[in-house]
């Protein structure tokens, strides 16, 4: 039986950052980070997070996807946390945004929750390290 831990994970991190939502976002990555220290925990996560059901697999252009849901650009900014996140089951992960020289992105606020439609805006720019 598979687990998702999505249930879990959300409302901890949402609840460590109820003023600024990209304090979540810094959370997640600092704990993918950790996550990529124990290589025993994350082939367990991988065992039981990843997608089995071959009925989800896709082909698309020459490229193979154990599954249809994957993680955009722009929550691995520096491609800090990779490794964890290939962890937690995803069909595909677009690694970035990272541009040739260091970028600090747009001012904070540059991120808000639309807590009505259960989404996020985001207007972070392109921080990365370059």
């Amino acid at each position: 039986m598979k687990h998702n831990p999505y249930h879990l994970i959300r409302p901890w991190l949402f609840a460590r950052s109820t003023e600024d939502p990209e304090v979540a976002h810094e959370t997640a990555l600092r704990y993918l980070q950790r996550l990529e220290a124990s290589p025993r925990l994350m082939a367990v996560l991988r065992k039981r997070l990843a997608a089995s059901d071959k009925k989800l697999a896709q082909n698309l252009m020459g490229l193979h996807f154990a599954g249809p849901i994957g993680l955009a650009a722009g929550f691995l900014k520096n491609l800090d946390g990779m490794q964890g996140m290939a962890a937690l089951g995803p069909g595909f992960i677009e690694g970035g945004t990272v541009t040739a020289l260091e970028q600090t992105g747009r001012p904070r606020p540059r991120i808000w929750r639309q807590p009505r439609y259960g989404t996020l805006v985001n207007c972070m720019g392109f921080p990365n390290n370059g």
